[in-house]
């Protein structure tokens, strides 16, 4: 090993004999306790210092992690090191009061500014910021502004969001292709949502039609054409044509019925 190595295994409060799993861990260690974002209170000087600090820290990891100390004046970073295309899995990461998004690799992509943080579905995170809920991108960028007071993520290129207390579908650009009439919502499945309605649960299908009416005391997403649905005190199976079995027997309930009225 290179002597000029040495203090980038110090900077990461390591030894030369540390594993790349452990030169990760150390790194992600000390960006949690060095983000800047966590002395926002403090004197600029003081924050300044912290800054020059995390800097070192990831100039070491970098280093480290390529295993040269050579740096490509051309590319603007040290040779192996990492680049935003190279990892395109973002990981959702407590900087301590705020939330930001990590690469694979421990790299700090989105910087915390989140109150909380979900991973990223469809291409989407879910994020919460000024006490609402919206939609990120891999940039960072809200494609749906927070203006949710409840919300989850996107399936099958709906999100259910809760706007003036009910329920409803948004799609990818913040538009709602379910008008938000509902007491609870869940994910799509196979084409189907679960949706409270009336202190029942049925199904719709994404344009907000019911497809089996709100008639269950519990409802479970489709999986392989069936659904598991309580009906009074007793569980059993449903699919989309309404045929209902409970013990084994076919019960009669009410299918279809369109959009909510």
């Amino acid at each position: 090993m290179s002597d000029t190595l040495v203090p980038h295994y110090a900077m990461l409060d390591l030894d030369a004999t540390a594993s790349a799993a452990e030169i990760r861990e150390a790194y992600l260690d000390l960006v949690k306790v060095w983000h800047p974002d966590r002395f926002s209170g403090e004197s600029p000087r003081f924050v300044r210092k912290v800054e020059e600090k995390l800097k070192a820290i990831n100039r070491a990891y970098e280093i480290l992690r390529s295993g040269a100390p050579a740096f490509d004046e051309e590319a603007g970073r040290y040779a192996g090191a990492w680049k935003a295309e190279d990892s395109p899995n973002l990981l959702p990461m407590s900087f301590g009061e705020f939330w930001g998004y990590v690469n694979d690799d421990g790299k700090l992509v989105i910087p915390p500014r989140f109150q909380s943080a979900q991973s990223f579905r469809e291409g989407l995170a879910l994020v919460r910021e000024y006490d609402r809920y919206g939609f990120i991108d891999r940039t960072g960028e809200y494609t749906v502004y927070p203006e949710f007071a409840e919300a989850r993520g996107f399936s099958e290129g709906l999100a259910a969001v809760v706007l003036s207390y009910r329920w409803g579908y948004v799609d990818r650009q913040g538009s709602f292709r379910v008008t938000p009439n509902f007491d609870a919502a869940g994910e799509f499945r196979e084409g189907l949502a679960t949706v409270k309605w009336r202190g029942r649960w049925g199904y719709v299908d994404r344009a907000g039609s019911f497809v089996l009416r709100p008639q269950f005391q519990d409802a479970l997403p489709f999986d392989g054409g069936w659904a598991r649905v309580r009906y009074g005190q007793k569980w059993g199976k449903a699919n989309r044509d309404g045929d209902v079995y409970i013990d084994g027997r076919r019960v009669l309930i009410e299918a279809g019925g369109g959009a909510v009225s």
